[in-house]
């Protein structure tokens, strides 16, 4: 893949103070770039504990420091604006992460961020992300599945794919859905730095 197609950035991309650094190597290949729109509307101390409570607080941003370079570099993208778009298949899951996403803990503007990411993936291309937690929570609210590796490869691979799997544990993750399949490999390179090294891709297919 020479470009990533239209990509949204997680929020935990956009608090970490390097990844500033690097937006124009990103604007580079991705053609175009969005954020979720709902941002404009989490409180700082929310937004620090979901998407910024691993970094050490000098590498963190505002939530005001975040939407103002955010809307100085990049397009906002609002699940209310594209929900109609989803695809039939995705319609299923969207009403489900709804429904949880309204009997959750979660603050009311992580929650439209979600449905802003989960719209995104549906009717867009990518989302990427600094943690696995956008995409194990959009698992959790039955909206998408994470493909189970360990189920997917004969029993004699097994254990090899077990010790890989607790390996990208560590690792970030990009999701795309519209690709059948799983692959996994580093693209640090490509957007460079240590902002954003040890991404990898997760290609889904829900059906």
């Amino acid at each position: 893949m020479d470009k990533l197609k239209p990509a949204m950035l997680d929020p935990s991309i956009l608090c970490v103070t390097e990844f500033w650094q690097f937006t124009k190597n990103l604007q580079g290949i991705i053609p175009t770039i969005y954020v979720p729109k709902n941002i404009l509307k989490i409180k700082d101390t929310d937004f620090h504990e979901f998407y910024g409570g691993y970094l050490h607080r000098l590498r963190i941003l505002s939530i005001e420091e975040v939407i103002k370079r955010s809307r100085e570099a990049f397009q906002w993208f609002s699940w209310e604006e594209y929900s109609k778009k989803i695809p039939e298949q995705f319609v299923d899951g969207f009403t489900k992460l709804r429904g949880r996403l309204e009997e959750s803990y979660l603050p009311i503007p992580i929650q439209n961020i979600l449905l802003d990411e989960f719209v995104f993936l549906t009717t867009q291309f990518s989302v990427l992300s600094r943690m696995k937690k956008t995409f194990k929570l959009l698992e959790k609210f039955d909206a998408l599945p994470l493909l189970n590796l360990e189920k997917m490869v004969p029993k004699e691979w097994q254990e090899s794919v077990s010790g890989l799997k607790k390996a990208i544990d560590l690792v970030n993750w990009i999701a795309l859905i519209g690709t059948f399949g799983l692959w996994l490999g580093p693209i640090s390179g490509v957007l460079g730095g240590s902002a954003v090294t040890g991404i990898r891709l997760l290609l889904i297919d829900p059906a």
